[in-house]
């Protein structure tokens, strides 16, 4: 309901979810990239320790895959039940900058964002999980 969405704080530019709340963007629902539905979803951001607004969209994918699959089976979702299959892994974000000179400086800044990525040693029959491809 309309009541239980509101805007940021005024000023408020670094967002600071309460307990009971979930940080969102535009931008995902631009995309198509909405959430389902459930409230077992804050569980699993609790069991993580983050929130929405630091996922990658990837996230969104591997929640959608998780909720469709155990919903399918007629399994209740849980975040005791997303946890043995995925994991929080960090991907920082890299810039290069171009100088005067054209010499091409990188580096790697303060923020970054977070994805669900599949367990390392998780056996699956076909194993492609990459976040980035070689260029040709």
């Amino acid at each position: 309901s309309a009541d239980d969405v509101r805007q940021p704080p005024k000023g408020e530019t670094i967002a600071q979810p309460r307990s009971d709340e979930v940080v969102d963007f535009c931008d995902l629902f631009t995309a198509c990239l909405w959430l389902p539905l459930d409230p077992m979803m804050v569980d699993i951001f609790r069991l993580f320790g983050v929130y929405l607004h630091q996922m990658a969209s990837t996230s969104i994918l591997r929640l959608s895959l998780y909720m469709w699959l155990v919903k399918t089976c007629q399994i209740v979702p849980s975040a005791e039940g997303f946890a043995p299959v995925f994991r929080v892994h960090y991907q920082p974000k890299k810039i290069v900058v171009q100088t005067s000179d054209n010499a091409k400086i990188s580096a790697i800044p303060q923020y970054g964002c977070y994805t669900f990525a599949k367990h390392k040693n998780l056996p699956c029959p076909v194993a492609t999980n990459k976040n980035k491809w070689a260029t040709d």
